[in-house]
């Protein structure tokens, strides 16, 4: 997310970085067809909340902040029906971030009964280096090629589709419909097939807002002076792949000042992204809400990829929330 140079959106909005192994899933040929997107716009929006992007880097011994270089937004989505649609934008500003980065990323998972539908897009290039970064800067064209998901999630399996393509012209986090627009119009796609174990969740979102309301949940059943949340893993799915999705050591804060305002309580959670397959993990960690239309909605999310790198995602301060509940 922010970055001095990379990833942005809590690494692309971290599981987007993690990639299903070749040897885990069966793999198919590239296959020339047009994959007809999900439509959420026809499911009522129940809530949604806008971020800010900040972000640190530490070339030496020191951090270095830099505030509001980019935003991002989440969106809740529910129809008559029972269908679900959950939302997460988020990129970097290259009017104003470092090196005129611009890095972001998408994820949008529909969830109709016990399937669902998953769109994600995010930025091709992630810079391991300040020096990287700072060389990206002067690359012609660096923006154009983004990488696009699109997974099918059944009781059963999981069939993902996956294209990195030079759009044309660069593009930032703002210009979401046109990117969409481009995305319906790739004639090949790579195709992933995977078992879906029994128990998994259909998309990332689904199983980060779970573990969030659970939180919610333990606080309003537990006595306020000695709450205790014990830790949950749950997983999900993602490119024909099950992940693990871990949320431990949640403490609860009290009376705290957070992006400019100031709440009686929230909860903090340390959050664990594990790839059975490989071992490979990714920690991050989420500050999120109790109360009313803030409950289980993240307040702020901390990411930090590399030792030099930290980013951070908080809600916007002029946020009207519509209610959610």
């Amino acid at each position: 997310m922010v970055h001095f140079v990379v990833v942005v959106l809590f690494s692309s909005v971290v599981m987007l970085s993690l990639v299903a192994s070749p040897s885990a899933v069966a793999r198919q040929a590239s296959s020339a067809r047009t994959l007809a997107l999900p439509a959420p716009d026809e499911l009522p929006i129940v809530a949604e909340h806008r971020y800010r992007l900040s972000g640190s880097a530490r070339p030496f011994l020191f951090w270095i902040s830099r505030d509001n270089i980019g935003g991002g937004r989440m969106t809740w989505r529910r129809a008559a029906d029972g269908t679900l649609g959950f939302e997460l934008l988020m990129g970097s500003d290259p009017a104003r971030a470092p090196f005129k980065t611009n890095r972001w990323g998408y994820i949008r998972e529909i969830v109709r009964g016990d399937s669902a539908e998953l769109v994600a897009v995010k930025s091709e290039t992630e810079e391991e280096t300040v020096d990287e970064a700072r060389a990206s800067a002067n690359q012609k064209d660096r923006d154009r090629t983004l990488m696009f998901i699109h997974e099918q999630v059944s009781p059963r399996e999981a069939r993902a589709s996956s294209a990195i393509v030079d759009i044309g012209r660069d593009a930032t986090y703002r210009e979401l419909d046109f990117v969409l627009d481009r995305m319906a119009t790739i004639p090949e796609w790579d195709e992933r097939v995977g078992v879906r174990p029994k128990a998994t969740r259909p998309g990332f979102l689904v199983a980060l807002t779970e573990l969030m309301q659970s939180g919610v949940n333990a606080w309003s059943a537990a006595d306020r002076s000695t709450f205790h949340y014990e830790a949950r893993t749950l997983l999900y799915v993602h490119r024909a792949k099950p992940y693990e999705l871990r949320q431990s050591d949640v403490e609860v804060l009290r009376d705290v000042m957070i992006g400019g305002r100031r709440y009686a309580h929230l909860l903090q959670g340390a959050f664990r992204i594990r790839n059975p397959a490989t071992n490979y993990q990714s920690q991050f960690s989420v500050i999120y809400g109790l109360d009313n239309d803030l409950a289980a909605v993240p307040v702020r999310i901390t990411y930090q990829p590399r030792w030099w790198l930290r980013t951070q995602l908080t809600l916007d301060p002029s946020d009207h929330p519509l209610a959610r509940r």
